[in-house]
């Protein structure tokens, strides 16, 4: 595998090495560029911490310091390349494809983010495009496993047992399926929100030059405001979001108790408004943290924090996602566009691949580069063994792309479509936080307006006659008829519309009844009751 980085973007790019020497596009920018005959990135640890580091070869030699502790460093020249066993064997490029492919090789596989020093890491100035814009931390692994062995302890395999009823009623009946419904879009398509169509959402640019009420919110004349999602370009901030579900099941005369805590801190940061009005906001994943308790079982607990953790039978399932980015798209109604998902689970595909590879490489050995092509050819070729792993990850039991959703719609707030005045009404959906979730139609009602902040109170009743939420999980079919309200309340920053804080609790009862068509066919049935709070708070 050769790693360079792109020359316009600095984007570090990885292709086979049969294509050295050939050309292609950065899947970044789109900048042609000619694969080298050798890889051109330096990676080293740092002595202080051993966090990995990796920087283009121009900065070898020169000054910096360790984007995890700080500690000062100095880029080692780049290491001479070990004569590589397998290139003799390995079969030279199709006739059909004389040059790297732009469109089918490397677009398809992204680059891998680099970590980047501190701001002030080096004494001489960076170039103008900004090398280091998208910092990946890559954790490390205790008792010296690094990270892509520690990303191949899950074996790639979706295999983690936790969360809610499913892993209840996997320890009690030994199902293998969790219910972990698909979770449907949030805020996209949702009529009852829209009274009519929003004429304020004509580009930012032209409504900027006005007086419209679409100007940034400020105190109209009968005293109303306008609420908008509208952060500055570069803008900066960081949440907390964690959710605690409270829950039991009972099937026949058996009942159990859980308690699951799933806690994720991350950065955002907002770009320039696009053409169509909505706001590209920058994601990163900072930290994981993830607990299950069966009352009188037992519990397990993943923290990104703690070095402990490393050996988690459960790490291998979110150290992927540690440190990757994605960009969501909000509306100046704080809906959410677009997720994201693709980006982020195909940059944790990639990762997943590489530590399959890696392993490879440390049993066979001489025989390792014949054994992943033979690995890539049974899944067709190597995009699309990218994209079943970036599938089986969204579909996980452990992190999955309704939780990510689920995330990042806790972090911004449904806004009214015309100005308000405290005690105004808006409708739109609320969730329920069930590992994945439902929306449920409700209400927003502005209770306050601050100088610099403003608070909304939310609320939604399910009832027990309303139609299910039916799911496929795997083999299972499962459907929920859960009946309960949802209450919560939002705090926002009056003038960007960033959600500040945010308190939800939800809470359901009903029946769940579960249908296999695999090896343990047949229905079955067991009551459950659910306690769920979530919070959003700044990280401290």
């Amino acid at each position: 595998m050769i790693k360079f980085a792109c020359s316009k973007c600095s984007k570090t790019i990885r292709v086979d090495e049969k294509y050295a020497g050939k050309k292609g596009k950065c899947p970044k920018c789109g900048t042609a560029v000619v694969v080298p005959e050798r890889s051109t990135i330096i990676e080293f640890h740092c002595d202080g911490c051993g966090a990995k580091i990796k920087v283009p070869d121009r900065h070898a030699g020169k000054k910096g310091k360790c984007p995890k502790c700080q500690v000062p460093i100095v880029v080692p020249e780049l290491a001479e390349a070990p004569p590589a066993p397998e290139a003799a064997p390995e079969p030279p490029a199709p006739p059909a494809e004389p040059e790297l492919p732009p469109e089918p090789e490397v677009p398809d596989v992204p680059a891998e983010p680099e970590m980047p020093p501190a701001p002030d890491a080096f004494a001489e100035p960076l170039d103008e495009e900004e090398p280091y814009e998208e910092p990946a931390p890559e954790p490390r692994a205790a008792a010296g496993l690094d990270r892509r062995l520690l990303i191949a302890i899950g074996g790639g395999a979706v295999v983690v047992v936790v969360v809610i009823i499913g892993l209840v009623i996997f320890l009690r009946s030994g199902r293998s399926e969790p219910p972990a419904p698909p979770r449907p879009s949030r805020r996209t398509a949702q009529t009852d929100v829209r009274p009519e169509p929003a004429p304020a959402e004509e580009p930012r640019a032209e409504e900027s030059t006005t007086e419209s009420p679409a100007a940034p919110p400020a105190p109209l004349a009968d005293g109303a405001v306008m609420l908008k999602f509208a952060p500055s370009p570069g803008d900066k901030q960081s949440r907390r979001v964690t959710t605690v579900v409270n829950g039991s099941v009972q099937e026949a005369e058996k009942e159990q108790e859980f308690i699951y805590t799933q806690s994720f801190a991350v950065d955002l940061e907002a770009r320039e408004a696009q053409a169509d009005g909505t706001i590209p906001i920058r994601i990163t994943l900072a930290q994981i943290r993830v607990r299950t308790e069966i009352v009188g079982i037992g519990e397990r607990e993943y923290d990104s924090t703690d070095p402990e953790s490393a050996a988690h039978p459960m790490a291998g399932e979110f150290v992927p996602f540690l440190g990757k980015r994605f960009t969501i798209h909000v509306s100046s109604r704080g809906e959410l566009v677009d997720t994201g998902l693709d980006e982020l689970f195909l940059a944790a595909a990639v990762d997943v691949m590489e530590a399959e590879d890696d392993m490879i490489r440390k049993q066979l050995k001489e025989r390792a580069a014949e054994a992943i092509k033979r690995t890539d050819e049974r899944h067709g070729s190597r995009q699309e063994r990218t994209r079943v792993l970036k599938k089986r990850l969204q579909e996980s039991a452990s992190l999955s792309g309704a939780q990510i959703h689920n995330l990042v719609g806790d972090l911004v707030a449904l806004l009214p479509a015309e100005p308000v005045q405290s005690g105004a009404i808006w409708n739109g959906p609320l969730a329920i936080e069930l590992k994945a979730y439902e929306g449920i139609p409700g209400a927003y009602t502005l209770r306050d307006i601050g100088q610099d902040t403003c608070t909304i109170d939310a609320q939604a009743q399910r009832r027990a006659e309303d139609e299910p939420f039916v799911y496929q999980s795997g083999d299972t079919t499962v459907s929920n008829k859960y009946a309960g309200t949802v209450q919560g309340q939002i705090i926002l920053d009056r003038e960007t519309g960033w959600l500040l804080r945010r308190e939800q609790t939800s809470s359901m009862a009903g029946k769940v009844l579960r249908v296999s068509s695999g090896p343990q066919a047949g229905p079955s049935t067991y009551d459950a009751t659910m306690e769920i709070s979530t919070t959003v708070a700044p990280v401290e």
